[in-house]
């Protein structure tokens, strides 16, 4: 069985690419830029404040960066403009960008958490995460309430593969926020690699009924998550509808999602003995995902199929087509 993401857990590159503005979303404080506005140009560095701002809202990141370096070269110890800029980079995926912003502010704002969060965000994109958990905790003891450092403290949980660790996290998040819907598309993958697959379906399905707060995952990812779990109980055919559901939602896609539900596929088709069906559905993720070929000879689930008498052949060809390094 094919584990693509972690999703916000092992994610992506993660992944990934989220909205970090609802992330940090807690208020900003003015409070270290007033007296400087006051001897600094202030008419035009609110003006200039005012314009990028409303940049970064409309989503015009590379705008609103260019407007807060401009308030920057006015007034150096400006926390507005740091923090909204690391906001900004964060958009754009610029990481280190964003890191140097985040840092900027917290030296600015000690105790500011957002700005930790932020910061401990773009540590986490970077894969810095011994220093992205010193700053989740550190959020967390200056603001316990405070919802996106308990849910990024158990992504980085995750991405550690320390999965109770995560599960303690998100269930602390939760009790703040039980809104979002990609927490609990995330808590079913930790009860999933924790191998409670009932409870990960029931995680999965308050995902699907909730309208995404964040917006960051689309529908297949939580039918993948599900046919997973599915999958695990060994319920077959309902772990073949959701998988079917991701195939119907990417019919016009080519992308990780689609390989995996093909590849998932012929490992429940191979279980059941359905020979064709299975070895069709994995030359179909082969043709998507030439990497998952390296992993057909150990699956267990393929195990079957690789042997069979008639496909037996036919699979190490396929596996042989899809291994060949293209020039």
């Amino acid at each position: 069985m094919k584990k693509i993401k972690l999703i916000a857990i092992l994610a992506i590159g993660v992944l990934c690419f989220f909205d970090a503005l609802d992330i940090f979303s807690a208020p900003v404080s003015e409070n270290p830029d007033s007296i400087r506005q006051l001897l600094t140009k202030p008419y035009q560095i609110k003006q200039l404040l005012s314009n990028s701002d409303r940049l970064l809202k409309s989503g015009d990141y590379d705008g609103a960066i260019r407007g807060y370096k401009k308030v920057i070269a006015l007034d150096s110890l400006s926390f507005h403009a740091w923090y909204n800029q690391g906001r900004a980079s964060v958009a754009i995926q610029n990481d280190e960008q964003a890191l140097a912003c985040f840092t900027k502010a917290v030296v600015i704002d000690l105790e500011n958490v957002a700005a930790l969060n932020g910061r401990g965000t773009a540590y986490f994109n970077l894969q810095l995460y011994q220093n992205a958990i010193e700053d989740f905790k550190r959020c967390i003891a200056l603001d316990g309430q405070f919802y996106g450092a308990h849910y990024m403290l158990g992504r980085v949980w995750g991405r550690l593969e320390n999965f109770k660790q995560a599960l303690i996290s998100y269930q602390f998040a939760a009790r703040i926020n039980a809104e979002p819907q990609e927490l609990w598309y995330n808590i079913g993958w930790v009860l999933s690699y924790l191998g409670r697959y009932k409870d990960a379906i029931e995680q999965f399905d308050k995902a699907i009924h909730l309208n995404p707060l964040y917006e960051k995952y689309e529908p297949d990812d939580i039918w993948f998550g599900k046919g997973y779990a599915l999958h695990g109980l060994k319920q077959f055919a309902e772990a073949e509808i959701c998988y079917m559901k991701v195939l119907e939602l990417n019919k016009n896609q080519i992308n990780e999602n689609r390989a995996a539900s093909y590849y998932n596929l012929a490992c429940i088709y191979s279980l059941q003995k359905l020979w064709e069906q299975s070895f069709a559905s994995l030359k179909q993720s082969l043709e998507i995902a030439r990497n998952y070929a390296s992993d057909v000879q150990g699956d267990e689930d393929l195990e079957g199929l690789v042997t069979h008498p008639i496909y037996s052949s036919k699979v190490k060809d396929l596996v042989a087509k899809h291994s060949e390094v293209k020039e």
